[in-house]
């Protein structure tokens, strides 16, 4: 019984994280922010519809998601106004650097 208590507050690999399920869409916005770090709605729309096509409201309903979920930030610019927001990853949404497929194709599940 003690080396089971043990070995469970020890081992890292013992306790599910949380989970996070990403749509192609919002993996490939994840992907593009991990990699160079910030975005505005266009160059993530450049960069999404570069992989695959997506309506410039898949790309709104990815970010709004993935702001929901904790993964993305954005900081508005008061110069730039609402369309030039730069959205960047958040902490928790670092962890998924290096974990999204280059050409994801279905709903995938991620733990944190």
């Amino acid at each position: 019984m003690f080396v089971k208590s043990f070995w469970q507050r020890f081992n890292p690999w013992s306790a599910p994280g949380e989970s996070v399920s990403l749509n192609p869409v919002e993996q490939l916005t994840m992907r593009f922010l991990l990699n160079l770090g910030q975005g505005t709605r266009e160059s993530i729309q450049t960069e999404v519809d570069s992989t695959r096509v997506a309506g410039p409201g898949e790309v709104d309903e990815a970010l709004v998601r993935l702001m929901d979920q904790g993964l993305v930030q954005t900081s508005p610019d008061s110069d730039r106004g609402q369309e030039e927001a730069l959205y960047y990853p958040s902490k928790k949404g670092a962890k998924l650097k290096g974990h999204i497929p280059i050409e994801p194709r279905t709903v995938t599940e991620f733990y944190l």
